[in-house]
């Protein structure tokens, strides 16, 4: 595919493409639309490359085009994205001149947006050009300058957290999908060899050693009936399903989550598995600690429970850049409120084992769920050896 397709491809799932197309790809995470573009082959690993870095780089890129315009309006607003992605490419492609890089930014706005900004754009490049080296040394030197203000003032106590994660934030991602086959080898794999092969699952490696501690932790205990309580879209899910078949002898499984859409993409998952998960899997739409638990839920012993919690997702800025657009603490009250009633309407089943889990490392949202649960985490995966080339999502656990 060529770089004026993987260009267009890009835009569409940026931020303001989103808004103009409709309400649901405007309030969706980024890694959903990813997950439904690829399975829709409508994203090379050109494409992916350009929306990730052209995510990592929008706060910095916006704050420059602020200088650039000098108070002047952009019209249409969609344009914007366009920019961004200038600012991005030019910074992480070593790969293609950057003279052609930026050719084909300019033909692309002509035809998009109409000729008249040919010239806009050509100036923000050229300029981007000038200032290429500093932005390299300020990313290399001070990254954490680069991450919003409401993180940095969150985690001002905790610099060595607020380093990590503007390392991981702003790293360019290895080539390749992160993904498990049938055969449960979990590796990255080459983009054109995920879409042709089936199944093969995409994961990040930190959930997937969260699923084998998980598997390790149970080793040599039955687990026939397994609930997953917020279950969509499934990557964990299935993981865990596969290898409580294999080890734990599993015989029913049930993936539950509190939005029809989300539950959609996990039925659309699981039938890509059908032939390699036990007969018994179930999903259903349930919000914990809101809707009335069914009879048929509440009367049965479970052996496995798994509740990733919804969270401020803060341990996941190197799969979901889209985080740095906003506060991701803003909601953490209202968020504490969900996370605390879902626990306890599961603890009203009375599992054998509990586990839970959320994709973050905030210190306060992980002492908030550590009190709700009267015990200290039993594992976090950015404590793991890891290497630079592949880093680990920031999950924290519990097992009970």
């Amino acid at each position: 595919m060529s770089f004026e397709d993987s260009i267009g491809q890009a835009l569409k799932l940026m931020p303001r493409h989103r808004e103009a197309a409709s309400r649901r790809a405007s309030s969706l995470g980024l890694d959903d639309l990813i997950d439904e573009a690829r399975a829709q082959g409508q994203l090379d690993s050109g494409a992916l490359d350009l929306l990730l870095m052209g995510t990592r780089y929008r706060a910095r890129a916006l704050r420059s085009l602020k200088d650039f315009l000098k108070g002047k309006p952009l019209k249409p607003r969609e344009i914007e994205d366009l920019l961004v992605l200038i600012f991005a490419s030019l910074l992480s492609r070593d790969k293609m001149p950057a003279p052609v890089q930026l050719n084909t930014f300019v033909e692309i706005a002509a035809k998009s947006f109409g000729p008249h900004l040919k010239g806009l754009v050509n100036a923000w490049g050229r300029q981007t050009l000038r200032d290429r080296e500093n932005f390299e040394r300020e990313r290399r030197e001070q990254p954490t300058e680069w991450l919003p203000l409401a993180w940095r003032e969150r985690w001002a106590k905790h610099p060595a957290l607020l380093d990590e994660a503007a390392r991981r934030g702003f790293e360019r991602p290895e080539a390749g999908v992160s993904a498990f086959g049938k055969d449960l080898e979990f590796a990255r794999r080459p983009f054109s060899e995920w879409q042709e092969r089936r199944p093969f699952q995409a994961m990040d490696p930190g959930s997937w050693d969260l699923v084998r501690w998980i598997d390790g932790e149970l080793q040599g205990i039955p687990t026939p009936n397994f609930l997953d309580a917020c279950a969509a879209p499934g990557g964990k899910f299935i993981a865990l399903a596969l290898l409580r078949s294999r080890h734990g002898g599993l015989k029913h499984a049930l993936g539950t989550d509190s939005k029809f859409p989300r539950l959609t993409r996990l039925k659309e998952n699981l039938a890509t598995w059908q032939a390699e998960l036990p007969s018994d899997i179930q999903t259903q739409v349930l919000a914990w600690g809101e809707d009335l638990v069914p009879e048929s839920i509440g009367s049965k012993t479970w052996d496995l429970v798994l509740a990733d919690l919804p969270c401020s997702g803060s341990g996941t800025l190197h799969t979901r850049p889209d985080l740095l657009d906003r506060n991701p603490f803003d909601r953490l009250e209202t968020l504490q409120k969900i996370q605390a009633s879902i626990l306890a309407a599961l603890g009203e089943l009375r599992p054998r084992h509990l586990f839970v889990s959320i994709c973050s490392v905030d210190p306060i949202e992980i002492e908030f769920v550590s009190r709700c649960l009267k015990r200290d985490p039993s594992f976090k995966s950015w404590d793991r050896a890891h290497s630079k080339a592949e880093p680990r999502e920031g999950l924290t656990a519990w097992r009970l």
